[in-house]
């Protein structure tokens, strides 16, 4: 796994020609090394090096733009994207669809870069590098668009075949082994990556899974060891790898599993040590898994945490949760956090460009139109609601938000008819998300990720007799952020309502007492919703 891998010899030969700057196409082929081996940080450095050297050398730019996935770094992922394809001009055909391809990704557009990726794919059925964009989008897209994370296997398996060194695919089949409980891949995909960079992230990730995944307390407790040395950076990122293909792991050795082993992770942001942003982010975190659980006070516990350290924000994520369709708080409590929402200061931008810290600079006045309105509309004010959708629709957003905007006003609109009676036309609102945000922002934000439009969305397509579509959408909410997982128990919930009305009584047991799995002992609040699941199972239980 030492060599480059993904960036094959074909690529490495167009890079020799299209530079006319010999420290350039060095810095360049310095750079692929360093990225296949897992060194990301140094690969940025050094690929950033090759286009201060050669500004018009499109592959250095592409390059940089995936060197700046692996590093958090969104900005300069979009931007790069955006340069490759502007000095594309002395390349082929078939490598400007490839740097066009690219930069839809970064728009977040899937659909329209998977249809590229296999455009190209149709026609070079060798292409290393489309086989490689085509698997990272089907991976990180295609849960949060209900679609099953098992798709990119094939095209992963497939660059594998054509490019055995390749390293980092490694890690996306890791991951799907730790979500299929098959230990005996994931040790073997371990193995392979040994010999990695000692700066990578990729082995302790990848080790972290085999931990989580086995549930050895011991074992966990030198892991946790281990990954308190990783720095704010990795330690984000792993906190959502940990989350969102690690959680409720340990299944083999206990009926549910829990996000004990996830939630271990995730502390290492909160230590003393931490700085102010990592600590604010872990938590946010924290209180979305302990939400995920069922245990709505310890979430609250988690918010006031946070409010010690970023008041700003914590006011948004309480505002937030407090939106969750399965949570009924008290009406003052909804109508104090909309009031401080109002009074509040906006939290300055982030001063790390790390993704997990950065995600909402230039966002926050967008951020509190829409959640007020949120708020207005569950305290049935649809007055204010319609002034706070009016000013959300009036604020500019920064470019690399894609249809954020958009998708949170279909979400205000589609609030307003559900509150007004009108299920269908909220049900035809909400199939109009167009949910094209890039992956890194995705599992940054629980507002980029839009798992609160998602799950009414669902929930609207059920209300309106649209089993199977809601169905697929109830099914979006894991292996994708751990921001997210607030919604699965819910929508086991849910699975089972639609399955049981539908006659599938097993199925039905089953997402039931998943459910009951997963909020075990879930706070006083959400007794009726656990009391009703058990008496459904009771029922069920008793048909032959």
């Amino acid at each position: 796994v030492g060599r480059p891998g993904v960036t094959g010899e074909r690529l490495t030969q167009i890079a020799a020609v299209t530079t006319s700057s010999l420290p350039a196409l060095k810095a360049y082929l310095r750079g692929t090394r360093e990225m296949w081996n897992g060194q990301f940080a140094q690969a940025g450095e050094s690929l950033q090096e090759a286009v201060q050297e050669d500004s018009t050398f499109a592959l250095a730019w592409y390059q940089l733009s995936v060197a700046a996935d692996w590093m958090l770094r969104a900005d300069i992922a979009r931007e790069a994207a955006d340069q490759a394809v502007r000095y594309a001009d002395r390349l082929s055909e078939r490598d400007r669809r490839l740097l066009t391809a690219l930069r839809t990704v970064r728009t977040g557009n899937a659909l329209e870069a998977e249809r590229l990726y296999r455009a190209i794919i149709s026609t070079y059925p060798r292409d290393v590098e489309a086989w490689y964009q085509l698997g990272e989008v089907l991976f990180h897209f295609g849960p949060r668009l209900g679609r099953p994370l098992a798709e990119s296997r094939e095209p992963l398996q497939r660059l594998m075949t054509l490019e055995p060194t390749q390293a980092t695919a490694r890690v996306h089949l890791a991951r799907l082994a730790a979500t299929e409980h098959d230990y005996a891949e994931l040790d073997a995909l371990v193995e392979q990556v040994a010999g990695l960079s000692a700066e990578s992230r990729v082995p302790v990730e990848m080790r972290m899974l085999q931990v989580l995944g086995r549930g050895d307390s011991a074992a966990r407790s030198l892991l946790i060891e281990e990954l308190r040395q990783q720095g704010e950076a990795d330690l984000a990122e792993l906190a959502w790898a940990s989350g969102s293909f690690g959680a409720w792991a340990a299944r083999q050795t206990s009926s549910s599993g829990s996000l004990d082993g996830t939630r271990q992770v995730v502390s290492l942001l909160v230590e003393p040590t931490r700085s102010a942003e990592a600590h604010a982010t872990g938590r946010f975190l924290l209180a979305h898994l302990a939400l995920a659980e069922g245990r709505w006070g310890d979430a609250l516990e988690q918010l006031d945490a946070a409010a010690r350290v970023d008041a700003g924000s914590a006011i948004e994520y309480r505002a937030l949760l407090l939106n969750a369709p399965f949570l009924s708080p008290p009406g003052d409590q909804l109508e104090d956090t909309r009031q401080r929402l109002g009074s509040l200061p906006i939290s300055p931008p982030a001063a790390s460009p790390l993704v997990w810290y950065s995600v909402h600079n230039d966002l926050h006045a967008a951020l509190r139109a829409y959640l007020v309105g949120r708020l207005s509309i569950r305290l049935e004010d649809g007055e204010a609601a319609t002034r706070y959708l009016n000013e959300l629709e009036s604020l500019p957003l920064p470019d690399a938000s894609n249809t954020l905007g958009r998708d949170l006003a279909v979400g205000l609109r589609a609030g307003l008819s559900m509150m007004a009676g009108d299920t269908g036309r909220a049900a035809a609102l909400l199939n109009d998300l167009r949910l094209e945000t890039w992956h890194q922002l995705n599992v940054a934000s629980p507002f980029y990720s839009l798992g609160l439009e998602r799950f009414l969305r669902a929930r609207a397509l059920q209300l309106t007799g649209s089993d199977d579509e809601a169905l697929r959408w109830f099914g979006t909410f894991e292996y994708t952020t751990p921001l997210d997982l607030i919604y699965v128990a819910p929508s086991h919930f849910y699975r089972g309502e639609i399955l049981e009305g539908r006659g599938e009584w097993d199925a039905a047991l089953s997402h039931y007492t998943r459910f009951l799995e997963l909020w075990s002992d879930p706070d006083s609040i959400f007794r009726d919703m656990v009391d009703e699941a058990e008496n459904r199972i009771a029922r069920l239980s008793a048909h032959p």
